[in-house]
């Protein structure tokens, strides 16, 4: 697959200098001081990244690379646009933007590891299970399994299954460096809309 199918290729650059921080969990809570207007931009330019980035994977017919022999793969798509699930998931579960941010930082990184394909027929589950570990990692809650698998419409066995499943994969490595997330945060700030 071609690097250029990456989420953020242009952040992806300079992804060989930032290496993942193993040393401590950083918060970034400090950057949700936000505007709805402004967290409203960045929902924006997130979802618009995402599906630039599967409409790339489709006209480059990477979109059936690693799909149905992944459990983040649906055969129905979902009735309903990305903008719609992540404001769904802000209502009922209260998470803060950096956490969004981070979700996205991880999908990128997931993406990158494994030469993995974003498509509309497994965006939701990668992004479901990326914002769940998010929220329990940046914002130090312990979002109960049952609450959260009614909002994002799964059940808890899947749920279970699928963040036990990204955690190997992504061999429990979901800390962040202040710097690489600031660049995230800049570039959803500066582009959308």
């Amino acid at each position: 697959m071609d690097e250029s199918s990456l989420l953020f290729t242009s952040l992806n650059s300079s992804s060989k200098e930032t290496e993942l921080d193993t040393t401590s969990n950083t918060s970034f809570e400090s950057q949700d001081i936000y505007t709805p207007s402004l967290k409203s931009h960045i929902i924006s330019s997130i979802v618009k990244n995402l599906y630039e980035i599967m409409e790339e994977n489709k006209q480059m017919g990477n979109d059936q690379f690693n799909l149905k022999d992944s459990i983040f793969y649906l055969d129905v798509i979902p009735n309903i646009s990305l903008e719609y699930f992540i404001n769904h998931l802000f209502k009922y579960t209260n998470m803060s933007i950096s956490s969004l941010i981070l979700a996205i930082i991880y999908i990128d990184q997931f993406c990158e590891k494994f030469k993995y394909a974003l498509s509309m027929h497994n965006i939701f589950r990668i992004l479901l299970i990326f914002v769940y570990i998010s929220i329990k990692l940046n914002e130090d809650i312990n979002i109960k399994p049952e609450f959260y698998s009614k909002v994002a419409g799964v059940s808890v066995k899947d749920l279970n299954m699928l963040e036990f499943q990204m955690c190997v994969a992504m061999n429990f490595e979901f800390f962040i460096k202040s710097d690489y997330y600031q660049q995230y945060f800049a570039y959803f700030c500066k582009n959308g809309n």
